[in-house]
């Protein structure tokens, strides 16, 4: 293997980006650092904010999805990132904001699937299908021409003929886990934890071996289970 390989992505990291909180600046940039850019600044969206037609309208449309006061911030850190990238020569320079943009997105797509399970009207299913639909079409296959020429010097490594933002790909796992009824799907039997998970954290690289996990973490169980020891302990005492 590679060593300069990024690391596997595990299947339920859109359950853990959704339900990540927007002001936890460690944790969000944990996964980006983790798993590679989120792809909110990248060309990969709707709204033409590309120069390049072979990525332009292949990702999410943020001013369909984003409201007014979220689309108005994210302009300004573009512009922002922009200067930083130049001032310190880099290829690319993602914001803060557009972090937290792409985990709303997600989070707003998980709290609408939450209701449209709990029985809510078609209006839900449809405004999901489309934030799903623009969040895969990363993955549409794509025809371009390079002559003979151009094509000696290609480098396939390089090409945009497999890139997708790790955004479009938690989408693409939100869009398994739906397609599979949300089976592998369970709540943290800690109750003040209560995060959805179908893997838990630092078990194994893909998916928990047990299937009857009942808390996404160490943490959680170890804490529950402390907590359920103590009330125990005190109810024995009084007895």
């Amino acid at each position: 293997m590679d060593d300069g390989a990024s690391p596997p992505l595990p299947e339920d990291w859109f359950l853990r980006v959704a339900q990540t909180h927007s002001d936890d600046v460690d944790a969000i940039t944990a996964a980006v650092n983790r798993f590679g850019s989120f792809g909110v600044d990248r060309e990969l969206n709707l709204d033409g904010h590309s120069n390049d037609q072979y990525l332009s309208g292949r990702g999410f449309s943020l001013s369909r999805h984003l409201g007014a006061e979220r689309r108005s911030v994210l302009t300004d850190a573009r512009s922002e990132a922009d200067r930083a990238r130049r001032r310190h020569r880099s290829w690319f320079v993602e914001s803060r904001a557009s972090l937290v943009a792409g985990i709303e997105l997600l989070k707003t797509m998980l709290e609408i699937w939450e209701g449209i399970e709990g029985g809510r009207g078609w209006q839900d299913g449809q405004r999901l299908s489309l934030m799903l639909e623009d969040g895969l079409r990363a993955f549409a296959p794509r025809v371009d021409y390079v002559s003979p020429e151009e094509a000696v010097h290609l480098d396939p490594a390089t090409t945009h003929s497999d890139f997708a933002p790790l955004l479009h790909v938690l989408v693409l796992q939100m869009a398994h886990a739906i397609a599979n009824d949300w089976r592998d799907v369970r709540t943290c039997a800690d109750d003040r934890c209560g995060k959805l998970f179908s893997r838990q954290d630092g078990v194994a690289t893909v998916r928990s071996p047990r299937k009857d996990a009942m808390f996404c973490s160490p943490v959680c169980a170890r804490r529950f289970t402390q907590r359920n020891y103590r009330k125990k302990k005190r109810d024995a005492e009084r007895q």
